[in-house]
């Protein structure tokens, strides 16, 4: 392997005088420039009842109508539900009359680049987990959120995960680098846990320009006529289309008319590569003093800018879905994009990225030690049962203040069957300190500071229970106006039992409601 001049890629990081890397190459279909590829399709939500469109050869006539409305009549402008959203491809006009058509999108290509970490040649320069989903191996690598992913939240590495998420957060990506690298490399957001957002550094899109949209039609035709031949009960053979048994078990004919055809391209296709390296350099390691460390944020640069290199200059996997292969129709055109001053011209080659690659790996294993693996994790069947068992706001409340574990789960429920539980200790804690009833008029400056902090706490925990609420604000109000601490003391036992009799009454009167509503 050749070797290269490491100073040619630190250039990049040092300073910050260049903002990005980008690469374009120009590509074809496998097949002739006059036959249609096929981009993906997406569901679009569509106005349903409001414009009618009439065609007569060229000219074209829309009428506005007025809006469908739902039973009840209601309005309806849009069809929403998934099953009433139609496929169709992403094309947008552009001022020249002409098109542009997403053939791979952002995330599609980082899916197709990531798992190229798995290879053997590629696989140590990043960490090896997968995690056992019941009889199913999954490669962290293969997950769609990557570190955010569910697999991942409810497996047995949640803990490290969730306070990866959290030093993140913090301003350190160190944690993160360590476990999941290429979440750094293509973007992660930890939308259902701790918020956190990370960009991508590294952002690739394939579009073809000025298209046609095509349409194709089919027909099907079964072995026999199954209801004619006396083999199906031709009473079965009642409804259209699948609410049809025999349309649905493709016993019947089947019409497909003007369904996506795919698009003939009249212009160029081109896969566009960007690599923020403002982005990058944002990336921070902490010091044993919890302050940014330049050398090993250096370090951590190097590192994640040798993946960078790697997944640029990796041929990319150009085997999209049937019927859109495509393949180089020229050599990709590299710059240096800095932020004053033009563009110029930057080259490196896959020799020369993994050459550097594995250098700055080395140096990141040297300074932080990571465990390359293989680890093994397991997907935990009886937290995930449970966690799922819970109400939105409970699954919510849960994901976002710590990792999803047996034991959190645990002491959950246990907040929701005794919610006062932490002022009945708090208030056990201090019982040695209030005074004797004898000591008429004595107050203890700060006692009920601990309580104080435990009612906090539960309001915070229990924000829309009613019952819950107006005994920690009673309680509040006690504490604030202490002139004798044994009886604030008692006041606030007493509010406490109080509560526990409201609420039991109240969960008394809902069961026997459920009761007589079951009976009628």
């Amino acid at each position: 392997m050749p070797e290269t001049n490491p100073n040619k890629f630190h250039e990049l990081i040092n300073g910050e005088t260049i903002a990005a890397i980008t690469c374009r190459q120009r590509l074809r279909s496998v097949e002739a420039d006059d036959l249609p590829i096929f981009p993906p399709t997406y569901p679009m939500t569509i106005y349903r009842g409001r414009v009618h469109t009439v065609r007569d050869g060229e000219y074209r006539v829309s009428v506005e109508l007025p809006p469908a409305t739902r039973p009840g009549g209601e309005k309806a402008e849009k069809q929403q539900d998934s099953e009433e959203q139609a496929g169709d491809y992403n094309i947008d006009p552009t001022r020249d009359c002409r098109n542009v058509c997403v053939i791979d999108s952002p995330q599609s290509q980082a899916n197709r680049i990531e798992p190229l970490f798995k290879s053997n040649e590629l696989s140590g320069l990043v960490p090896q987990i997968t995690i056992k989903v019941g009889t199913k191996v999954v490669n962290l690598l293969d997950a769609g959120h990557r570190a955010a992913d569910a697999v991942v939240r409810l497996s047995s590495l949640c803990h490290e995960f969730h306070e990866a998420f959290v030093a993140a957060r913090n301003g350190n990506h160190v944690p993160l680098a360590k476990l999941a690298p290429t979440s750094l490399l293509f973007g992660v957001w930890d939308s259902r846990g701790t918020q956190v957002k990370l960009p991508r550094l590294i952002r690739a899109t394939i579009r073809a320009y000025d298209v046609e949209k095509l349409t194709r039609s089919a027909q099907f035709n079964p072995a026999a006529d199954y209801v004619a031949a006396g083999a199906v009960d031709e009473a079965i053979d009642q409804g259209s289309g699948d609410k049809n048994p025999l349309s649905s078990e493709g016993l019947k004919h089947s019409l497909a008319t003007r369904t996506h055809g795919g698009v003939l391209v009249h212009g160029p296709i081109y896969r566009d590569v960007t690599v923020n390296l403002a982005a990058l350099r944002q990336l921070k390691a902490l010091g044993d003093d919890g302050k940014a460390d330049e050398d090993r944020t250096r370090v951590l640069h190097r590192y994640i800018l040798g993946l960078i290199l790697v997944a640029m200059t990796r041929r990319a996997t150009l085997n999209l879905r049937e019927g859109c292969h495509l393949k180089p129709a020229g050599d990709a055109v590299m710059k240096k994009v800095p932020y004053e001053g033009e563009d110029s011209a930057w080259a490196a080659s896959a020799d020369e990225a993994s050459v550097f690659a594995k250098a700055a790996r080395d140096a990141f294993d040297a300074t932080f030690k990571p465990d390359w693996g293989p680890r093994e994790a397991l997907f935990e069947k009886g937290v995930a049962d449970e966690f799922l068992g819970l109400t939105k706001k409970e699954r919510d409340k849960l994901a976002r203040t710590g990792p999803i574990t047996a034991a959190r789960l645990r002491e959950q429920k246990a907040k929701g069957a005794a919610p006062l539980k932490p002022v009945e200790e708090a208030l056990k804690a201090i019982k040695g300190q209030v005074p004797k009833k004898t000591d008429s008029g004595a107050r203890v400056e700060g006692l009920f500071k601990p309580v104080l902090d435990a009612v906090d706490e539960v309001s915070k925990d229990h924000p829309e229970d009613d019952l819950v609420v107006g005994a920690c604000e009673d309680m509040r109000k006690l504490i604030s106006s202490d002139t004798n601490s044994h009886e604030t003391n008692k006041a606030i036992n007493e509010r406490v039992k109080a509560y526990k009799y409201a609420a039991k009454a109240t969960s008394t009167v809902s069961v026997g409601a459920n009761s007589e509503g079951s009976a009628v």
